[in-house]
């Protein structure tokens, strides 16, 4: 197995993901593929329909560099003997946003993208030290808002992440809010539903056929020569904290 390079982005068949505890029918599906999965515990800091999302409480850094929320929510022996590095933010989080997005910070090859006043310090050392342009966005929640194609494509529901990432040079698909179901909030979004788990494969809980933008979606995924897997098929698209991949074959 080899270490994602680019977080979000796998060259290859993806064999490790993280994903929520909460979905076991997720991992059982993604384990039918041949992929397991990191479960990442709850966190009682943050607020219960998210307490054990993702892409709120680890942050994929690049190659075998991870960032977590704080210890104990996940499998760290395992990940420590699949070669990963582990560092633990400084920032604490709390449940009432902006305090719950320090790490949500979305990166797309050279650049990321996240709100300044709450992102957390040790990614901001990184992405400077390594050349990555950090772009200021007022949407807090942006790697859950944005599914990420690849180094140059992303598609996104929020105004301020689709304005930076044209003025960036991107190639965005501005997709309609709403329609994406998350427990207790009025929606969720389109990065926290898919995740790549192969270089030309999205992976999606839930049947993405019931949105009402599907055709638009599948035909800017098929320009950019991506293919959809529907996930847990039998239920609605669902937000349930990303999707991440960790190493490929």
């Amino acid at each position: 197995m080899k270490f994602i390079n680019i977080p979000n982005l796998p060259e290859s068949f993806v064999k490790v993901v993280a994903i929520s505890s909460k979905n076991k029918s997720l991992e059982l599906e993604l384990a039918k593929t041949g992929i397991d999965s990191i479960l990442i515990s709850p966190c009682h800091d943050l607020d219960l329909p998210v307490n054990s999302h993702t892409d709120m409480l680890l942050h994929h850094l690049g190659k075998n560099k991870l960032v977590l929320a704080k210890k104990d929510i996940c499998d760290e022996e395992k990940l420590r003997y699949l070669g990963f590095e582990i560092s633990y933010a400084v920032k604490d989080l709390k449940k009432k946003y902006p305090n719950d997005v320090a790490l949500n910070v979305v990166r797309i090859g050279a650049l990321a993208f996240g709100n300044q006043f709450s992102c957390e310090p040790k990614l901001m050392q990184y992405f400077n030290q390594n050349s990555i342009r950090f772009i200021h966005v007022n949407q807090g929640y942006t790697k859950c808002s944005t599914c990420i194609i690849d180094e140059h494509t992303m598609i996104t529901a929020d105004p301020s992440i689709y304005q930076a990432g044209v003025n960036s040079g991107l190639n965005v698909l501005k997709i309609p809010s709403g329609e994406i179901n998350l427990s207790g909030y009025n929606t969720g979004f389109i990065g926290g539903c898919c995740g790549l788990i192969d270089k030309n494969k999205l992976a999606f809980y839930g049947d993405v056929k019931r949105l009402t933008y599907y055709d638009t979606l599948k035909i800017f995924l098929e320009e950019n020569q991506i293919e959809i897997i529907n996930l847990c098929k039998d239920e609605p698209v669902t937000d349930i904290g990303s999707i991440i991949p960790l190493l490929c074959k």
